[in-house]
Formats: C-alpha cells, sequence, structure tokens
C-alpha cells in the first residue's frame, strides 16, 4: 500500500502544481452526490423572484458580462410583455384515416415527434435544405410536388393536424436579431404555422420565435411542445430570455425559470414551450436550468429533461488547492484577491475573477522552494484522494419532471440516478413511475487511482412520482456499456457490448424488485430494439466477431416467449463490412408495418477493399439507397434495393447517407432522399414514378429558380 501510494504522490506531484495555476473552478460550491450518487434532495422550488436575481445568477454562471449592444429598433423596453405559462395537455389524435399509410415510427403512442417527412394519406410534406415541399402523393402516377415555399432559416421538422401545418427550426436570418435589437448569442428557434387547407397555396398564418437553439419536439393533439437551450448570457437590454409573438418582443417571466441548488458544471437554460397549432396561440413557456443539453422523454403527461453529471478528479483537486493554499498567501496577495472578489461583474467575468486569482497563486507557488512545494502537492494529493472515495459512483443523471395538464406545465420534481444514459428509449413512464436504465463508467483517474469501480456497470431503476428510487437492479454486463434499450409493459429488453452481445431481458412487474429473467450472448450488437409482438423483438446494429470487430450491419429477430431462455430466431447480415444504416441511431429512420411484413431501412456502402479472416482480399459493393425486407417471427428476407443514387433529381450523394426517411400509402412505398422522392410498388418494387425534389434558392429577398 505504501509503494502504490508513494508511485500515486510522484505521478501527480507535478500535475499537482500546475492545477494550482489553472482555472478549472464551477460557479459553486462542490455539492455533488455523496454515496449512491444521488444530489442533495432539493425542492424544486427554486424560481426567480426578480431580474435582478436572474440576472445576478447569469453573471455569477460563468459565462460573463454580454452587453449584446445595439439601440432597440422595432419594439422599446416599455412595451415588453411578460410572458405566463400555461401550457395545454389534449388527448391523442384519434382521426380516422382515408388510407392505409404509415406515421412517423414513435416512442409513446400519442406522443408525436416533429421529423422531415409527414403524411396524411393524401399528400406527403417533406424538408430540404430551406425549401417546404406539399407533395400530391396518392396516386403514385399522379404524384407531383403542389407547392414549394422557401425559408430564410433552416427548418429542422414539422408537424401536421387536419388543415394546420407546423414548421420549426433554428434562425439563422440576421434581419431579426437586427429587429429584435440585440445580438442574440444563442440563437432563435421559430415555429411558423400554416393554413394548408388549400395544399397548393398554404397561407402563413403566425410566428413564434424563442431564445435558443432547437433541441426537440413532441405533439399532443394539437399542442407542440419545442424544447430549446441557450447558455446564460448577460445583456443590458433584455436581460430575460426572450420570445417573440407576433412580432412583438416580451421577456420569459423570472417566476417561469428555475434553477436548483446545486453546482452546474456546463448551466444550461432548457427552455420548454407550448403552441396551440389550431388555436394560433402560445400557451406557455418554462425554463428549467441543466447541466448541458439535456436527453428528452415525454409521455402522455409528463416531459423528462436528463442530464448527466461527472465527478471530476481535476476539478476536486484544483477546489482542494485552492483551499490549501489561500490561506498561507501574505497578506499582499489577499488584499489583491478581496480587491479582485469586490470588482463588479460588469468589469470582470466570473471566469476571469478566478483566472487572475490562480496567477496570483501560481506566482506565490513557484516562489517557494522545492521542499514545500513537494509538501503542498502531498496535502493537495491525499485531500483529493479523500474527497474521492466519498462518491461511490463517477457519474449521475440528474433528471427534472414538468408536468402537463390540461392547459398547464409545472416543474414538478427534480431526482438521480447514477450513471449516463444512451439515448430518450433509456426512460420510460410506467403507472406513474419511471424506468430508467444507465451505465456507469469509470473515468481513467477513477481506476487509476482505485476509488472502488474499475469496469463499468449497467444498472435498471424505478423512480416514484417524486423521483425517489424505489426500485434497482445494478451491476449487470461488468465491463460492458449499455447500446440500446426498449421498455415494453413490464419488461424491459437491454443490449449491452463490448466484445459480445449480451441481450437482457429484465422483469419490471414489481416495480420495487426489479429481476433479471434472462440473457442470451452473442457476437455483435444491436443499436435500436424495436417490438414485433408482445414475445418478438426486432433488433437492428452490426454484427461482429467473438473478439469485437465489426464486420457487417445486422439485423436479428430475438424470441423472449421463454423470457429465461431468450432466443435469437433468425439474422440479416449485409455482405458488405462497411454497410451502414441511419436507422441504427435514428428510429424515425426506420419503417415497420407487423401486418404487411415489412421493414424498410436506409443503407449505404461506399465500397473499397478490406482482408477477410482467411488473409483474403475482398472487394465491398457499393451503393445508397433502401433495403425492404419481408419480415416475419421467425425469417428476415431481403426482397431487394431502392436505389438513390441514380434517377432524375437524385442527390448522387456517394460519400454520405442519401435515403433520409420512407413511408407507405395503400400499395406504394415512397423513399425520401434530399433531392427525389422515389414511389414503387410495395408488391413487386417495381418503380412508379420518381419526383425531383428542387429547391427553391435563395439570393438576398429574391426567389432563385
Amino acid at each position: 500500500m505504501n509503494n502504490k501510494k508513494t508511485k500515486i504522490k510522484a505521478s501527480i506531484m507535478y500535475a499537482s502544481l500546475l492545477m494550482l495555476v489553472m482555472f478549472v473552478f464551477a460557479c459553486y460550491s462542490p455539492q455533488e452526490p455523496k454515496g449512491l450518487g444521488q444530489d442533495p434532495d432539493l425542492s424544486p422550488s427554486g424560481t426567480f423572484a426578480t431580474r435582478e436575481e436572474y440576472i445576478t445568477f447569469v453573471k455569477e454562471s460563468g459565462t460573463g458580462y454580454y452587453a449584446g449592444g445595439g439601440v432597440l429598433r422595432s419594439v422599446m423596453v416599455d412595451d415588453m410583455m411578460m410572458f405566463d405559462a400555461d401550457f395545454a395537455m389534449a388527448m391523442p389524435e384519434s382521426a380516422e384515416k382515408t388510407l392505409d399509410f404509415s406515421e412517423t415510427n414513435i416512442q409513446v403512442e400519442g406522443v408525436n415527434e416533429g421529423d422531415i417527412l409527414k403524411t396524411d394519406g393524401n399528400y406527403i410534406y417533406t424538408i430540404t435544405e430551406k425549401t417546404l415541399f406539399i407533395i400530391k402523393a396518392y396516386p403514385g402516377e399522379d404524384a407531383e410536388v403542389i407547392s414549394r415555399t422557401a425559408f430564410r432559416d433552416q427548418p429542422t421538422g414539422l408537424f401536421i393536424k387536419g388543415d394546420r401545418l407546423a414548421v420549426f427550426g433554428d434562425i439563422q436570418d440576421p434581419d431579426i436579431f437586427d429587429n429584435v435589437g440585440i445580438r442574440v448569442r444563442n440563437g432563435l428557434t421559430f415555429v411558423s404555422i400554416y393554413d394548408i387547407s388549400d395544399r397548393e397555396n398554404p397561407k402563413h398564418l403566425e410566428d413564434f420565435r424563442f431564445e435558443g437553439k432547437y433541441v426537440n419536439s413532441r405533439m399532443i393533439d394539437s399542442q407542440v411542445y419545442i424544447v430549446t437551450g441557450m447558455y446564460p448570457e448577460f445583456r443590458i437590454i433584455h436581460p430575460m430570455p426572450i420570445v417573440i409573438e407576433g412580432g412583438v418582443v416580451g421577456e420569459v417571466a423570472p417566476r417561469d425559470i428555475f434553477h436548483f441548488g446545486m453546482r452546474y458544471d456546463s448551466p444550461y437554460m432548457t427552455g420548454v414551450h407550448s403552441v396551440d397549432i389550431e388555436s394560433i396561440e402560445k400557451l406557455g413557456s418554462k425554463i428549467v436550468t441543466t447541466d448541458g443539453t439535456p436527453t428528452v422523454y415525454m409521455s402522455q403527461n409528463n416531459l423528462y429533461l436528463a442530464s448527466t453529471k461527472s465527478i471530476s478528479y481535476w476539478e476536486i483537486s484544483n477546489e482542494v488547492g485552492k483551499e490549501i493554499v489561500l490561506p498561507l498567501l501574505p497578506g499582499y496577495y489577499k488584499s489583491i484577491i478581496e480587491k479582485i472578489q469586490e470588482t463588479d461583474s460588469d468589469v470582470l467575468s466570473y471566469y476571469e475573477k478566478e483566472r487572475k486569482i490562480q496567477e496570483i497563486i501560481g506566482e506565490y507557488v513557484s516562489m517557494l522552494p522545492s521542499d514545500e512545494q513537494q509538501e503542498l502537492s502531498d496535502k493537495v494529493e491525499d485531500k483529493t484522494i479523500e474527497k474521492m472515495k466519498e462518491y461511490e459512483y463517477p457519474q449521475f443523471t440528474s433528471i427534472i419532471k414538468l408536468s402537463a395538464n390540461r392547459g398547464e406545465i409545472e416543474v414538478a420534481d427534480k431526482g438521480s440516478v447514477p450513471g449516463r444514459i444512451n439515448n430518450q428509449f433509456s426512460m420510460d413512464e410506467h403507472k406513474g413511475n419511471l424506468r430508467i436504465a444507465t451505465t456507469i463508467q469509470p473515468s481513467w483517474e477513477w481506476r487509476r487511482y482505485d476509488f472502488g469501480l474499475k469496469e463499468s456497470i449497467n444498472n435498471v431503476y424505478v423512480l416514484d412520482r417524486s423521483l425517489d428510487i424505489i426500485g434497482r437492479l445494478e451491476g449487470l454486463a461488468e465491463g460492458e456499456s449499455i447500446f440500446s434499450a426498449r421498455f415494453m409493459g413490464n419488461r424491459l429488453y437491454m443490449v449491452t457490448f463490448r466484445q459480445i452481445d449480451p441481450f437482457f431481458v429484465i422483469d419490471l412487474s414489481n416495480p420495487r424488485n426489479p429481476k433479471d429473467l434472462g440473457e442470451l450472448k452473442i457476437p455483435g450488437f444491436s443499436r435500436y430494439l424495436h417490438p414485433y409482438d408482445e414475445n418478438t423483438i426486432i433488433g437492428i446494429g452490426r454484427d461482429a466477431t467473438e473478439t469485437g470487430r465489426e464486420i457487417g450491419l445486422k439485423i436479428s429477430l430475438f424470441d423472449v416467449t421463454d423470457v429465461e431462455n431468450p432466443v435469437k430466431t433468425t439474422k440479416f447480415v449485409s455482405d458488405q463490412r462497411y454497410m451502414q444504416s441511419t436507422a441504427e441511431w435514428e428510429h424515425k429512420a426506420f419503417l415497420f408495418s407487423r401486418d404487411r411484413n415489412l421493414l424498410v431501412i436506409p443503407v449505404y456502402s461506399f465500397g473499397g477493399r478490406f482482408m477477410d479472416d482467411m488473409g483474403r482480399w475482398i472487394e465491398d459493393e457499393s451503393y445508397n439507397g433502401a433495403f425492404v425486407f419481408n419480415i416475419s417471427k421467425d425469417s428476415i428476407e431481403l426482397r431487394g434495393l431502392i436505389d438513390h443514387d441514380r434517377g432524375e433529381g437524385s442527390s448522387r450523394h456517394y460519400y454520405r447517407p442519401s435515403v433520409e426517411r420512407s413511408l407507405y400509402i395503400n400499395e406504394l412505398l415512397y423513399t425520401k432522399s434530399p433531392y427525389l422522392l422515389r414511389i414503387n410498388k410495395l408488391s413487386t418494387l417495381e418503380s412508379v414514378k420518381d419526383v425531383a425534389l428542387e429547391t427553391v434558392k435563395q439570393a438576398g429577398d429574391i426567389p432563385v429558380y
């Protein structure tokens, strides 16, 4: 033990001294979780009482002074509106279909997700670059673009609801910022609503603009929820986050901005804004301070924001170094530091103050004899290790729950679990409880200095309505990480990977006692899991050798009828080693219909040569399009490729995926790449028609055709 500690001291002595002159401090004193890895039990009542409170928070958050200059041009400060946050919640859409058509592949029934391609069975609505296309889609022989709408900004996705269409995305038009009278450093998100009762002539109804970049979106009935994100910045004009409605600039009220009594490593103002696209009104805005960009999950009643924080050895070491050295400074140095700390934040930001303080500390330490420097280094090391041992796990995920209930949205609760999540499918709400699957990954320092956890582990937690942990299953698949998860009723299906692919079946029927029912270990992994039926799961990911080397795209069928002994009934593996599919990580690109035995995914292979396991050189075929499969409970049969490398209007992008989305209407399959919509018969895959998607180019204010 003594030899080990001596080696540790020798290895970090110089690093500790360097860290004393570096700034990596966050804006609050450390309050990370102890023991289990949860942060303190904090009440979500931390709203700002006044604008001044919010401004102080922004100044102290480390983002610094930012005037965002200019004279307000289009609206005076006295005319600002303070928007309340009155979100509305409605039941899922239940309109009858006149045609049999597919819809966006979503996670939660009744909770729609914004996408670049939508259909109502008669028309297709899609976005390429800055152009919105409305296409008369059925019958396929008569398909044509009937309207094109150009945007000066960058659309990200859209929603349709009857004769209403909402397009949303990020604002890039500098005139918008000029009209506001400030430079909005974090950008703006727009929501534009159209009346499409006349599909050939969409009528613009209203624009809503929210400060921050677009993060995610959902829609329940006619309520669109837009999630935005911004780093806090201080401005003299409009110091609060802004909202523009009907051309009038307003601010989110301080009472609608939430923060928690914790240290933020990377404070991020996550906004949730609600717009009713039928009544054409903004219903509310809430902003919650998260640690970095959150992962978004939404159920029928609640929206969850999940973000991960790590316990940093180097950050704690810096904190310890400052704590030890500051009392040792001579009076002259202390007086200078006091003056720096007392300087108004309008003159020096938090970061600038800390940087100057570190320069003073560094100057003092550099003048000490080498033996005193060694002594300081030992003290920093010993206390840092002591503090690190207080933490059981190296990272945790913080979860904020916002309730959406009949026209109101409120920050309901906050909780946390050890580890990090993979994506939105790592979370699920069931009977009021939140289930969540995480991976705990020890950092290099965590392993090197033996703080307890040396290999990654995977866990499943069940949280009650107050986000308190009531059930847990920990320590699964040591040394591996979660690659995909899918909650279905009382079960969780989960895939981890390092060299082999353990497929787990987790029983959650008793939320207080989750159980591992069975495992299947096979080479490769699945990045996305999709239910075929209650006892069959589709997995899409990569095949791999026994040593973990990837060797091609793989689609698997898992039979979980015998939950203690799940089996893989069949698989499809591509002949091309480097073939990929965007459906591996973008679930909206995954088209599946059990009734039609249909599976369609984008695929792309760029060719090239590689050596197989026998030492032979193999030529990979090159193509770019969509694979169409016949799929049943126990078979996957490749029917053919819908090619998007050729044809009128084809993007001919050989070095990036071409097909973005696919859908069906009655007997026809539609596959969309940026500049081409191909229509094929589902029965034979015979081509019906190609529709070119020619974007509207802009030269200033003049459309260019």
